[in-house]
């Protein structure tokens, strides 16, 4: 499991985040990669992210915060599903004395980037898995501790909405080579 976390514009205007894994029997496709690197100890106040890519961290630690407050650490070897282009956006510093050494993948226009893996959506079993190991979480902002659940279960019941048009588009397409 590669764990990622996806940050978004919600329905508010916010940026938002939720944590989970990428999906690592689905290709996504890309336009393009780039590599950079940001000297230790930056920072970058708030901003949106200018296009859908994953941010892949190769080196450094990172705190980031949306506008609203929700925080959360990213690691080397995590990947950051950037996808808040409008809206109140997120900053970023780096924690530690190493370098950012990153990778942006650029998704191409009309790639599916939503069979990222929302915790949420895994069985209780594997949830206690990650417990047991430490796992990083996403410390809501104190207005959105009661609501969290509801826009949780909004963007879930959007994944199974999409899932089963894929399912249906799949079957119109399988039924009509049968033809």
């Amino acid at each position: 499991m590669i764990r990622a976390y996806r940050l978004y514009t919600g329905i508010d205007g916010n940026s938002d985040v939720v944590q989970g894994s990428v999906n690592l029997t689905t290709l996504v496709e890309a336009r393009s990669i780039v590599f950079k690197e940001t000297t230790p100890n930056s920072s970058y106040d708030l901003h949106n992210d200018p296009i859908p890519q994953y941010v892949i961290t190769l080196a450094g630690v990172l705190e980031f915060a949306t506008a609203s407050g929700d925080v959360f650490t990213l690691n080397p070897g995590e990947v950051l599903i950037a996808e808040d282009h409008t809206g109140s956006g997120h900053k970023w510093r780096l924690t530690n004395d190493d370098t950012w050494r990153r990778a942006y993948v650029v998704f191409k226009e009309g790639a599916d980037t939503y069979r990222y893996i929302q915790d949420d959506e895994r069985g209780a079993g594997d949830r206690g898995r990650r417990a047991a190991v430490g796992a990083a979480h996403v410390r809501p902002s104190p207005q959105k501790r009661g609501c969290r659940k509801g826009a949780i279960l909004q963007i879930h019941l959007k994944q199974e909405r999409r899932k089963r048009n894929d399912d249906q588009s799949g079957n119109q397409v399988r039924n009509q080579d049968r033809e």
